[in-house]
């Protein structure tokens, strides 16, 4: 089978347009079929198509040393696999110009390389090259409405050429149209199905649920989850970096209604600059937090009014305050602006009021016997951490005294300890049976300090749960559980905790030098080197190992009487076919000659069954 002519270029063509790289993919396609107009052919060797493949290697190899240093939101594969034309190019090029016309199979294993021969198998790669093109176009993931058209255009193009001449038009075109309508739903398909996947994927980002005993179950782990550093102040005096706020309590689960969220709009010119509400903030915090996924939550205190240098695509929020962003590196520093005076969450609805009736005798009386109603908003709080911190307990060995009460209910009458979960629920029924909104947050407490680093740590035992107390049109954050509970958790340090915060130290250190020093001068170094050292490999493959340029066909297309075997039966038949059909051209591969002979006229199909 012969590629059709033409076809590359038009799908450089198609992979320029979805990839945006036009030039590149304009003088990639014009290299390739320039080859058609061109006399001259190289020859070129198995062992020098060795070194052609160890250079498209080089390639790649730079290129993914170039989107390690210089990371892109996208992603690192779906970037390689969108650049792969560019350094799969050269083997096609070579085997365009080559006067075989073909790349030696020994050449492209890895196993075997240095025993590539002359005459051996070989393959024509601009198959392969053709689909590497149509997946890097859809790699770029633009979503053009016009991409399945055109990649099915491709695909007929192709299909069209490399037929069976047996069936009849009508019959390959009913065939083609069936596989479209069919590849097209497939597309749709796969699209609903990605589009449920991410939903699910953002559900347990953001969950609209969480039960108790959810963050006492990652109570015991040291891992460390982010960094906070404060400029303004030396110590942070315990603050908390809520993640997500829940309004409704089924009696096990917290959960958040009406909680759809909507698209902010970044600043113009602004580096990563969003606006939650008006103001500029009294206070300033550096929060370093880690993406694996690119995607996931922003932590913020409350009373969030800017953040800054969050190099997000998409920044969504909803009326709980949750902040969800998408196609975001794997490690940012962004900075938040707040003031706990004022507050960017929705307002009270009839929800943020309701008491369990379970639970309103024991929230009733304890709001009675402290005198909560009618009280100021901060006494309130302050009160009801009193009445806490001394007639409570924090353990996370949790008991039940009177099982036919709630759990709630038999932690503030009977047990009196439990872990955050249950002082944060307990205040905001308290608060709610008081006459105040009320509403349970998540997130976590910065209170570790590390001098080495210079920087306040938060682990995952360091995840917290409390109450937001609505009054004067402003959220409060209203966390009622005894401060012992921070030195209760801290274990005792051992050897291995020490190795694990020097490991993770020395990722933090590593991640923050390739996410966020994209001035450094040892990158700047480490690109540029990959340039001569490329221009090396291709000096000693064109020098040492020899390619020669042959000026014509040379004495492989050449039939003259007194080379051997021009007399043989093969050469008889060439001849004939040269002299009623047409002449074989200068530069043509004798397979390349019979196709384009079997295109023009269809009774010659049975060529290949008495020519080699």
């Amino acid at each position: 089978m012969t590629f059709p002519r033409f076809l590359l270029a038009a799908t450089l063509a198609f992979w320029g347009w979805q990839a945006e790289l036009w030039w590149p993919a304009a003088s990639m396609a014009l290299v390739l079929e320039a080859r058609f107009f061109l006399v001259a052919r190289w020859g070129v060797g198995a062992k020098d198509f060795n070194r052609i493949v160890d250079l498209c290697i080089l390639l790649a190899v730079g290129a993914a040393v170039y989107l390690f240093l210089t990371p892109e939101k996208e992603g690192f594969g779906l970037t390689l696999v969108h650049w792969s034309p560019l350094f799969l190019f050269p083997l096609v090029a070579a085997q365009a110009y080559s006067a075989s016309g073909r790349v030696p199979a020994a050449a492209l294993l890895m196993l075997g390389r240095g025993k590539a021969k002359e005459g051996g198998p070989a393959f024509d790669v601009q198959y392969g090259y053709y689909l590497a093109c149509l997946f890097a176009a859809g790699a770029a993931n633009t979503r053009s409405e016009w991409f399945f058209p055109a990649l099915a255009v491709l695909l007929c193009w192709l299909g069209w050429t490399q037929r069976p001449r047996r069936y009849g038009l009508g019959l390959w075109l009913l065939c083609w149209a069936i596989a479209a309508a069919l590849g097209f739903w497939g597309q749709n398909t796969i699209d609903v199905v990605q589009s449920s996947l991410r939903g699910w994927g953002q559900r347990h980002e953001y969950r609209t649920t969480t039960a108790i005993g959810d963050i006492g179950a990652i109570k015991t782990s040291d891992a460390i989850v982010m960094r906070v550093a404060r400029p303004e102040t030396p110590a942070p005096g315990g603050l908390l970096l809520r993640e997500a706020s829940y309004s409704f309590f089924t009696g096990k689960a917290w959960l958040a209604t009406d909680a759809g969220f909507s698209t902010r709009v970044a600043e113009s010119g602004g580096e990563g600059a969003w606006q939650l509400q008006d103001g500029e903030g009294t206070q300033r915090v550096v929060i370093y937090r880690s993406f694996p996924r690119r995607a996931g939550l922003i932590v913020a205190p409350s009373g969030a009014l800017r953040l800054e240098e969050l190099p997000a695509r998409k920044l969504e929020t909803n009326r709980l305050a949750a902040l969800r962003v998408t196609n975001i590196p794997g490690l940012v520093a962004y900075r938040v602006r707040f003031s706990p005076a004022l507050t960017w969450d929705g307002p009270p609805d009839a929800v943020d009021a309701a008491v369990l009736p379970n639970l309103r005798e024991a929230a009733c009386g304890v709001a009675t016997e402290l005198g909560l109603e009618g009280m100021d908003i901060s006494d309130a709080i302050a009160a009801l951490k009193s009445f806490f911190a001394r007639r409570f307990t924090y353990t996370l060995a949790l008991q039940r005294v009177d099982a036919q009460l709630p759990a709630v209910a038999d932690f503030i009458l009977k047990t009196r300890a439990g872990h955050c979960e249950y002082f944060a629920t307990a205040a905001v029924f308290i608060l709610r049976a008081a006459g105040f909104r009320a509403r349970y947050a998540t997130g976590f407490a910065v209170q570790e300090y590390s001098s080495r680093e210079g920087l306040y740590l938060v682990r995952e035992k360091h995840a917290h749960a409390w109450a937001l107390a609505y009054a004067d049109g402003v959220w409060r954050d209203a966390d009622v559980t005894p401060a012992t509970w921070f030195g209760l958790e801290q274990s005792e340090e051992t050897i291995w905790t020490r190795f694990a915060d020097f490991r993770s130290e020395l990722a933090f250190g590593f991640a923050r030098w390739r996410w966020l020093e994209e001035k450094s001068g040892t990158k700047r170094v480490l690109l540029w080197c990959t340039i001569p050292l490329g221009a090396f490999i291709a000096y000693r493959i064109a020098r040492r190992h020899g390619i020669r340029r042959v000026r014509g066909p040379g004495v492989v297309y050449r039939r003259e009487k007194d080379l051997p075997g021009a007399d043989s039966e093969f050469e008889l038949v060439a001849a004939r076919l040269a002299h009623d059909y047409g002449e074989r051209r200068r530069w043509e591969p004798l397979e390349q000659w019979v196709a384009r002979l079997q295109r023009m006229f269809p009774l010659l199909e049975a060529i290949p069954e008495v020519m080699p």
